[in-house]
Protein backbone atom coordinates (compact mmCIF):
# COMPACT_ATOMS: atom_id res chain seq x y z
CA UNK A 1 0.00 0.00 0.00
CA UNK A 2 3.01 2.31 -0.11
CA UNK A 3 2.33 5.40 -2.28
CA UNK A 4 -1.24 4.26 -2.87
CA UNK A 5 -4.04 6.81 -3.14
CA UNK A 6 -7.04 6.22 -0.87
CA UNK A 7 -10.55 7.63 -1.13
CA UNK A 8 -12.11 7.70 2.34
CA UNK A 9 -15.75 8.75 2.74
CA UNK A 10 -18.29 8.50 5.55
CA UNK A 11 -22.08 8.82 5.54
CA UNK A 12 -23.92 9.29 8.84
CA UNK A 13 -27.63 8.77 9.45
CA UNK A 14 -28.85 9.70 12.94
CA UNK A 15 -32.45 9.61 14.19
CA UNK A 16 -32.74 12.21 16.95
CA UNK A 17 -35.55 12.87 19.43
CA UNK A 18 -35.60 16.26 21.22
CA UNK A 19 -36.34 16.18 24.93
CA UNK A 20 -38.80 18.47 26.68
CA UNK A 21 -36.92 21.47 28.05
CA UNK A 22 -38.88 21.13 31.29
CA UNK A 23 -37.16 17.78 31.83
CA UNK A 24 -33.71 18.66 30.53
CA UNK A 25 -32.20 18.41 34.00
CA UNK A 26 -33.62 14.91 34.36
CA UNK A 27 -32.38 13.66 31.01
CA UNK A 28 -29.11 15.64 31.25
CA UNK A 29 -29.30 16.21 27.49
CA UNK A 30 -31.29 18.34 25.04
CA UNK A 31 -31.78 15.54 22.54
CA UNK A 32 -31.53 11.78 22.44
CA UNK A 33 -30.29 9.59 19.61
CA UNK A 34 -32.81 6.82 18.96
CA UNK A 35 -30.56 5.12 16.42
CA UNK A 36 -27.20 6.06 14.92
CA UNK A 37 -25.74 4.48 11.78
CA UNK A 38 -22.39 5.28 10.17
CA UNK A 39 -21.22 3.90 6.84
CA UNK A 40 -17.56 4.23 5.90
CA UNK A 41 -16.00 3.32 2.54
CA UNK A 42 -12.30 3.20 1.72
CA UNK A 43 -11.15 2.75 -1.87
CA UNK A 44 -7.52 1.96 -2.71
CA UNK A 45 -6.76 3.10 -6.25
CA UNK A 46 -3.75 0.85 -6.87
CA UNK A 47 -4.88 -2.10 -4.72
CA UNK A 48 -8.56 -2.34 -5.46
CA UNK A 49 -8.88 -5.71 -3.74
CA UNK A 50 -8.09 -4.13 -0.35
CA UNK A 51 -10.95 -1.60 -0.50
CA UNK A 52 -13.29 -1.88 2.46
CA UNK A 53 -16.85 -1.14 3.59
CA UNK A 54 -17.52 -0.57 7.30
CA UNK A 55 -20.74 -0.30 9.31
CA UNK A 56 -21.30 1.03 12.85
CA UNK A 57 -24.55 0.98 14.81
CA UNK A 58 -25.41 2.35 18.25
CA UNK A 59 -28.15 4.01 20.27
CA UNK A 60 -28.35 6.61 23.03
CA UNK A 61 -31.21 4.82 24.75
CA UNK A 62 -28.62 3.33 27.08
CA UNK A 63 -27.54 6.84 28.05
CA UNK A 64 -31.17 7.69 28.69
CA UNK A 65 -31.46 4.64 30.94
CA UNK A 66 -28.35 5.74 32.83
CA UNK A 67 -29.74 9.25 33.39
CA UNK A 68 -33.13 7.92 34.44
CA UNK A 69 -31.70 5.33 36.81
CA UNK A 70 -29.33 7.69 38.61
CA UNK A 71 -31.05 8.88 41.75
CA UNK A 72 -29.37 11.12 44.32
CA UNK A 73 -30.55 11.17 47.90
CA UNK A 74 -28.89 14.03 49.80
CA UNK A 75 -25.16 13.40 49.27
CA UNK A 76 -25.67 9.66 48.96
CA UNK A 77 -27.03 8.01 45.85
CA UNK A 78 -27.51 4.91 43.75
CA UNK A 79 -26.58 4.94 40.08
CA UNK A 80 -26.55 2.67 37.07
CA UNK A 81 -24.67 2.44 33.77
CA UNK A 82 -25.51 0.66 30.54
CA UNK A 83 -23.69 0.73 27.20
CA UNK A 84 -23.59 -1.37 24.02
CA UNK A 85 -21.88 -1.13 20.64
CA UNK A 86 -21.90 -3.23 17.45
CA UNK A 87 -19.50 -2.95 14.54
CA UNK A 88 -18.99 -4.67 11.18
CA UNK A 89 -15.57 -3.76 9.80
CA UNK A 90 -13.60 -4.87 6.73
CA UNK A 91 -10.06 -3.62 6.44
CA UNK A 92 -6.69 -4.78 5.12
CA UNK A 93 -4.31 -6.21 7.68
CA UNK A 94 -0.62 -6.35 6.81
CA UNK A 95 0.74 -8.86 9.31
CA UNK A 96 2.41 -12.23 9.61
CA UNK A 97 -0.26 -14.88 10.11
CA UNK A 98 0.40 -18.45 11.30
CA UNK A 99 -2.29 -20.95 10.37
CA UNK A 100 -2.67 -23.41 13.26
CA UNK A 101 -5.14 -25.56 11.33
CA UNK A 102 -2.69 -26.56 8.57
CA UNK A 103 0.18 -29.09 8.86
CA UNK A 104 3.47 -27.43 9.69
CA UNK A 105 1.75 -24.20 10.84
CA UNK A 106 2.53 -22.25 7.61
CA UNK A 107 3.09 -18.48 7.79
CA UNK A 108 1.31 -16.00 5.50
CA UNK A 109 2.77 -12.52 5.10
CA UNK A 110 0.57 -11.21 2.30
CA UNK A 111 -1.85 -8.31 2.61
CA UNK A 112 -5.26 -9.71 3.57
CA UNK A 113 -8.61 -8.01 3.75
CA UNK A 114 -10.34 -9.15 6.89
CA UNK A 115 -13.98 -8.74 7.84
CA UNK A 116 -14.89 -8.93 11.49
CA UNK A 117 -17.92 -8.24 13.66
CA UNK A 118 -17.80 -7.37 17.33
CA UNK A 119 -20.21 -6.62 20.15
CA UNK A 120 -19.18 -4.80 23.31
CA UNK A 121 -21.58 -4.28 26.20
CA UNK A 122 -21.26 -3.41 29.86
CA UNK A 123 -23.63 -2.73 32.72
CA UNK A 124 -23.01 -1.61 36.30
CA UNK A 125 -24.85 -0.55 39.43
CA UNK A 126 -23.31 1.33 42.31
CA UNK A 127 -23.72 3.42 45.41
CA UNK A 128 -21.80 6.55 46.35
CA UNK A 129 -21.86 7.83 49.92
CA UNK A 130 -20.10 10.53 51.87
CA UNK A 131 -17.17 8.26 52.60
CA UNK A 132 -17.82 4.84 51.10
CA UNK A 133 -18.63 3.88 47.51
CA UNK A 134 -19.05 0.59 45.68
CA UNK A 135 -19.72 -0.58 42.14
CA UNK A 136 -20.64 -3.99 40.71
CA UNK A 137 -20.37 -4.47 36.96
CA UNK A 138 -20.48 -6.92 34.07
CA UNK A 139 -18.65 -6.68 30.72
CA UNK A 140 -19.29 -8.68 27.56
CA UNK A 141 -17.16 -8.93 24.42
CA UNK A 142 -17.79 -11.00 21.29
CA UNK A 143 -15.53 -11.17 18.23
CA UNK A 144 -16.23 -13.04 15.00
CA UNK A 145 -14.11 -13.20 11.82
CA UNK A 146 -15.71 -13.86 8.46
CA UNK A 147 -12.68 -15.56 6.86
CA UNK A 148 -12.13 -19.26 7.50
CA UNK A 149 -8.42 -18.77 8.23
CA UNK A 150 -9.19 -16.34 11.06
CA UNK A 151 -12.05 -18.27 12.65
CA UNK A 152 -9.57 -19.79 15.12
CA UNK A 153 -9.53 -16.37 16.84
CA UNK A 154 -13.32 -16.10 17.26
CA UNK A 155 -13.93 -15.52 20.94
CA UNK A 156 -16.34 -14.60 23.71
CA UNK A 157 -15.34 -13.01 26.99
CA UNK A 158 -17.44 -12.44 30.13
CA UNK A 159 -16.14 -10.34 33.01
CA UNK A 160 -17.53 -9.49 36.44
CA UNK A 161 -15.90 -6.87 38.66
CA UNK A 162 -16.40 -5.30 42.07
CA UNK A 163 -14.79 -2.08 43.30
CA UNK A 164 -15.11 -0.58 46.78
CA UNK A 165 -13.63 2.76 47.80
CA UNK A 166 -13.20 4.93 50.89
CA UNK A 167 -12.46 8.65 51.14
CA UNK A 168 -9.80 9.04 53.81
CA UNK A 169 -10.73 11.80 56.30
CA UNK A 170 -8.40 14.75 56.99
CA UNK A 171 -6.66 14.31 53.61
CA UNK A 172 -6.59 16.22 50.32
CA UNK A 173 -9.43 14.33 48.64
CA UNK A 174 -7.59 11.01 48.99
CA UNK A 175 -9.59 7.93 47.98
CA UNK A 176 -8.34 4.38 48.59
CA UNK A 177 -9.98 1.48 46.78
CA UNK A 178 -9.96 -2.25 46.13
CA UNK A 179 -10.96 -3.82 42.82
CA UNK A 180 -11.41 -7.46 41.84
CA UNK A 181 -12.16 -8.70 38.31
CA UNK A 182 -12.91 -12.24 37.13
CA UNK A 183 -12.96 -12.96 33.39
CA UNK A 184 -13.86 -16.07 31.39
CA UNK A 185 -12.24 -16.24 27.94
CA UNK A 186 -13.48 -18.87 25.49
CA UNK A 187 -12.50 -19.51 21.86
CA UNK A 188 -14.85 -20.98 19.27
CA UNK A 189 -12.25 -23.31 17.75
CA UNK A 190 -10.38 -25.84 19.96
CA UNK A 191 -7.01 -24.47 18.83
CA UNK A 192 -6.24 -21.64 21.23
CA UNK A 193 -6.19 -21.95 25.01
CA UNK A 194 -9.26 -20.92 26.94
CA UNK A 195 -8.62 -19.23 30.27
CA UNK A 196 -10.05 -17.94 33.53
CA UNK A 197 -8.38 -14.67 34.52
CA UNK A 198 -8.35 -13.03 37.96
CA UNK A 199 -7.02 -9.55 38.68
CA UNK A 200 -6.88 -7.96 42.15
CA UNK A 201 -5.90 -4.30 42.58
CA UNK A 202 -5.20 -2.01 45.54
CA UNK A 203 -5.13 1.67 44.58
CA UNK A 204 -5.32 5.28 45.68
CA UNK A 205 -6.14 8.56 43.92
CA UNK A 206 -6.33 12.19 44.93
CA UNK A 207 -4.63 15.58 44.88
CA UNK A 208 -0.83 15.70 44.69
CA UNK A 209 1.15 18.85 45.63
CA UNK A 210 -1.55 21.25 44.34
CA UNK A 211 -5.15 21.15 43.11
CA UNK A 212 -3.87 21.31 39.55
CA UNK A 213 -2.11 17.95 39.90
CA UNK A 214 -3.91 14.66 40.55
CA UNK A 215 -2.45 11.20 40.84
CA UNK A 216 -3.58 7.59 40.47
CA UNK A 217 -1.47 4.76 41.88
CA UNK A 218 -2.29 1.05 41.67
CA UNK A 219 -0.60 -2.23 42.54
CA UNK A 220 -2.18 -5.48 41.47
CA UNK A 221 -1.76 -9.20 41.05
CA UNK A 222 -2.98 -11.05 37.96
CA UNK A 223 -3.65 -14.79 37.83
CA UNK A 224 -3.86 -16.61 34.50
CA UNK A 225 -5.57 -19.99 34.99
CA UNK A 226 -5.19 -21.91 31.74
CA UNK A 227 -7.49 -24.48 30.21
CA UNK A 228 -5.84 -27.37 28.34
CA UNK A 229 -8.25 -26.96 25.42
CA UNK A 230 -5.65 -25.49 23.08
CA UNK A 231 -3.67 -27.26 20.39
CA UNK A 232 -0.50 -27.37 22.51
CA UNK A 233 -2.21 -28.66 25.64
CA UNK A 234 0.04 -26.36 27.65
CA UNK A 235 -0.49 -26.84 31.39
CA UNK A 236 1.39 -23.81 32.78
CA UNK A 237 -0.33 -21.14 34.88
CA UNK A 238 1.04 -17.61 35.29
CA UNK A 239 0.88 -15.11 38.12
CA UNK A 240 2.58 -11.74 38.14
CA UNK A 241 2.41 -8.21 39.56
CA UNK A 242 0.92 -5.21 37.74
CA UNK A 243 1.23 -1.53 38.60
CA UNK A 244 0.07 1.87 37.38
CA UNK A 245 1.26 5.38 38.19
CA UNK A 246 -0.49 8.33 36.55
CA UNK A 247 0.03 12.05 37.11
CA UNK A 248 -2.41 14.54 35.57
CA UNK A 249 -1.59 18.25 35.41
CA UNK A 250 -4.26 20.80 34.46
CA UNK A 251 -2.48 24.15 34.02
CA UNK A 252 -5.66 26.18 33.39
CA UNK A 253 -8.77 25.63 35.49
CA UNK A 254 -12.01 25.35 33.54
CA UNK A 255 -10.18 24.37 30.35
CA UNK A 256 -10.07 20.90 28.83
CA UNK A 257 -6.28 20.96 28.75
CA UNK A 258 -4.11 18.50 30.61
CA UNK A 259 -0.59 17.10 30.62
CA UNK A 260 -0.38 13.46 31.64
CA UNK A 261 2.48 11.16 32.68
CA UNK A 262 1.89 7.44 33.00
CA UNK A 263 4.03 4.42 33.86
CA UNK A 264 2.53 0.93 33.96
CA UNK A 265 3.26 -2.77 33.84
CA UNK A 266 0.65 -5.03 32.30
CA UNK A 267 0.62 -8.80 31.97
CA UNK A 268 -0.45 -10.39 28.70
CA UNK A 269 -0.05 -13.94 27.46
CA UNK A 270 0.12 -16.03 24.35
CA UNK A 271 -3.09 -17.97 23.87
CA UNK A 272 -1.08 -20.45 21.79
CA UNK A 273 1.48 -21.56 24.37
CA UNK A 274 0.52 -19.63 27.53
CA UNK A 275 3.80 -17.72 27.27
CA UNK A 276 3.65 -14.73 29.60
CA UNK A 277 4.49 -11.27 28.27
CA UNK A 278 5.23 -8.47 30.74
CA UNK A 279 5.33 -4.93 29.37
Amino acid sequence: RVDDFIWDSTVKLHFMLPTNSAYTKLFKRKEMMILGYDFNAQYYVDNDDTSSLNHYLWTDLFGFFTDLFNQNISRNGFYGKLRAEWSDVSDPIDILFRDLQSPGFPVTDELLKVRRQSVTADAAVGWKGNRFDAELGYDFYWLDFDQDAYEQANQTQHSVYLEAGYKVPNTRDLRAYLRARYSILRYEEPLLNDADIQHYVLGAEGIAISKKIRFVGEFGWLIWDHDESGLTGDDKDYNNATYLLRLIYRPIEGRNLRIQFEAAQEVNWSVISNYRLDR
